[in-house]
C-alpha cells in the first residue's frame, strides 16, 4: 500500500475491501458438493444469503470472483445499486 505522504494520520485514509467468492451456478452441482443438500447449493437460495452476509461486511468496496453475467445483472446489481454501490 502506497500512502501519500502528507497525510500523518493515516486513520483518514481507511477503507474497507472485501472478497468474495460466489461459487458461480454451473460450479454449484451435487457431484462437487455430494455433503451438502442440493436445495442448499441453489442459486434461489444461496443467493439472498450471501447478500446478506456481503451487507454485513460493511465494504467500501466489493471485489468478487465466479459471478455469472445473468446473475449480476439480473441480481447482484440491482441490490448493490439499493445498498448504496456503484
Amino acid at each position: 500500500v502506497l500512502l501519500n505522504p502528507q497525510f500523518s494520520d493515516s486513520s483518514t485514509l481507511q477503507f474497507r475491501v472485501v472478497t468474495y467468492n460466489i461459487l458461480a451456478d454451473i460450479y454449484a452441482i451435487q457431484q462437487m458438493f455430494p455433503y451438502c443438500p442440493k436445495w442448499a447449493l441453489s442459486w434461489r437460495y444461496r443467493r439472498v444469503r450471501l447478500l446478506k452476509e456481503l451487507e454485513s461486511y460493511d465494504a467500501d468496496v466489493i471485489c468478487l470472483q465466479e459471478v455469472q453475467q445473468d446473475h449480476f445483472q439480473q441480481y447482484l446489481l440491482p441490490e448493490f445499486t439499493r445498498m448504496g454501490y456503484e
